[in-house]
């Protein structure tokens, strides 16, 4: 649903102030886009969107903003009458959830964490060590007694679990795609619960290190924030210090302890990722998943804090112009972003594959242009036949496959191939005007989420990523 414009919006829009128009004009055109049923209700708005968009040949700005001022209120009352796309006609059945305070399921999964990871680090398992070096360097002893803390405070927040607001609880509004989500720090934490989280969905692994993961984020000191998600093992490429303070590194020695899940990098295989050897592209992939869930994570946040009456321009500011002081159009627009930022976290993370180009020997051997919000272009040149093009795109339904050429890799920085590889997979992906924020606007905002992040986590960030600016390696 589209927000109705109130009286102090309407003025905002009668003198195009604030990009309150703007913003409609974004939440309107995406909405009509996605409209699946033409009838004559919505060829009726689809006209009148078009009028309401138009500048008769001598109408003043003025004129111009009074008049949509005028009929935007119940254009936006008709639209939000027309049957919702499919996928959100889907009416959820209410669920029931079962309770956490008592679950034999919640009980035993504390368990098994003393059991298989906190003890064994405790006692100085060989198993427990390596995991604890591999995933986090030099800072293995720091993080080691952190393990006791982390399932100290579960333990805590399971007791205080009573169904309603506090402790362990299921938040039918969260993301499926978000396992669970940690609140607060301290005697105050909370954990909410998806729909997901259930063992009939959930395997104990899994289950077992998200809550490791999110209650590392509640313990009282020093705790944990996301960095890097574990998605093409970007926390292995955290500087220790970093890792110290990332959850997911957290989460990976639960994986690593409690019987591990296939695909995990061995020690050797880690040290090669962070010399820039092995796989010449997993640096890159790696820094394109830590920038989209650091995005995604961001952006959720801000929902939150619109929520709760906190948002300030200077979080706002690396998004596109968005007005600042209306509660539900700036809510509207940050669930569109996250939504888009969800999508691209599944490409991202999921779907893509990246391979390097073969060598010939007479390639162009120049590094990728540094692609901006206010150059979008892949080419300082319309390509020739006898280029060879830096990207090329492969889309199937089970993998969007990215070859980049070996000049391109063998020069640049993964920071560098990172930056055009994610501007044109989001120009893809956003083509056509069907979204609230187009590619190059979504792509800007995760390129730059260091710059416009929380002030604690800022400097930390840019750190990690200057440790990735340096040449990968190639064979």
């Amino acid at each position: 649903m589209i927000p109705v414009p109130t009286p102090a919006l309407l003025k905002q829009v009668a003198a195009n102030e604030n990009n309150v128009y703007a913003s409609y004009h974004r939440l309107i055109g995406a909405a009509l886009a996605k409209q699946v049923t033409r009838d004559d209700s919505y060829q009726r708005l689809a006209v009148q969107w078009s009028k309401l968009n138009l500048v008769p040949p001598g109408e003043t700005k003025e004129a111009t903003g009074r008049r949509r001022a005028a009929e935007l209120p119940q254009f936006v009352t008709d639209l939000n009458q027309l049957p919702s796309p499919a996928a959100d006609q889907a009416q959820q059945p209410e669920e029931d959830f079962p309770p956490v305070a008592e679950s034999p399921w919640f009980i035993g999964l504390l368990k098994l964490i003393e059991a298989n990871v906190v003890l064994p680090i405790e006692t100085g398992s060989p198993r427990a060590m390596a995991s604890l070096r591999t995933c986090f360097g030099d800072e293995a002893a720091a993080a080691a007694p952190r393990f006791r803390k982390i399932l100290q405070q579960l333990r805590a927040i399971h007791a205080r679990s009573d169904g309603k607001s506090k402790g362990m609880l299921y938040n039918p509004q969260l993301p499926r795609s978000m396992g669970a989500l940690g609140r607060g720090s301290g005697a105050e934490a909370c954990i909410d619960l998806s729909s997901r989280f259930r063992p009939h969905l959930m395997s104990d692994v899994e289950a077992a290190s998200t809550l490791v993961h999110e209650g590392s984020h509640t313990i009282a000191v020093e705790p944990t924030v996301d960095f890097a998600y574990r998605n093409a093992h970007a926390h292995y490429l955290l500087p220790p210090k970093l890792a110290l303070l990332n959850a997911g590194n957290y989460e990976q020695v639960v994986i690593d302890l409690i019987g591990g899940m296939p695909g995990q990098l061995n020690a050797g295989d880690v040290k090669a990722l962070r010399d820039g050897a092995g796989d010449s592209l997993a640096q890159v992939h790696a820094l394109m998943c830590s920038r989209v869930v650091r995005a995604w994570v961001r952006v959720y946040d801000l929902i939150g804090l619109v929520a709760s009456g906190r948002i300030t321009a200077e979080e706002l500011r690396g998004l596109p112009p968005v007005p600042s002081d209306s509660r539900p159009l700036l809510t509207a627009l940050l669930r569109e972003l996250f939504a888009q930022l969800e999508t691209l976290m599944s490409v991202v993370n999921t779907y893509l594959v990246l391979r390097l180009g073969p060598k010939p020997d007479d390639e162009l051997n120049r590094a990728p242009e540094q692609r901006t919000k206010d150059d979008p272009g892949a080419h300082p040149r319309p390509p020739t036949p006898d280029d060879i093009q830096p990207l090329t795109f492969e889309t199937t339904r089970t993998a969007t496959t990215v070859t980049v050429s070996f000049g391109w890799a063998s020069e640049g920085t993964p920071d560098a191939i990172a930056r055009n590889v994610l501007f044109e997979l989001t120009d893809r992906l956003w083509q056509g005007g069907h979204s609230v924020f187009n590619g190059s606007e979504v792509a800007h905002l995760v390129q730059s989420i260091q710059l416009t992040d929380r002030p604690g986590l800022r400097a930390m960030l840019e750190d990690y990523y200057a440790s990735l600016s340096r040449k990968a390696k190639i064979d």
